[in-house]
């Protein structure tokens, strides 16, 4: 899970250049969707998970929002993003 997170800040958090145009956006956007579908799908394992635990992270209530690109959009998924590395991180110290 720990190179989960790590993937995410390098790829997502830091991506270079940040996502500027609706295109770029767009981008980002599929490629959250696509890591939060494969650490979900790694949650899943209940050998070392628990059905909890995949909840935890898939299932988000209120969102506290993050102001960082000056874009309503990617700042909506980035407080996403955030509020999800969070809980992975809970995730691995329960583990």
């Amino acid at each position: 899970m720990a190179d989960r997170i790590d993937w995410a800040v390098q790829n997502l958090l830091n991506r270079k250049p940040p996502p500027k145009t609706t295109a770029e956006v767009a981008q980002w956007e599929r490629d959250y969707n696509d890591w939060c579908v494969d650490v979900s799908g790694k949650l899943g394992n209940r050998v070392f998970f628990t059905r909890a635990d995949q909840l935890h992270f898939d299932t988000l209530g209120f969102v506290e929002p993050v102001v960082v690109s000056g874009n309503p959009e990617l700042d909506r998924l980035l407080s996403q993003l955030r509020m999800k590395i969070e809980r992975l991180r809970d995730v691995i110290s329960w583990a």
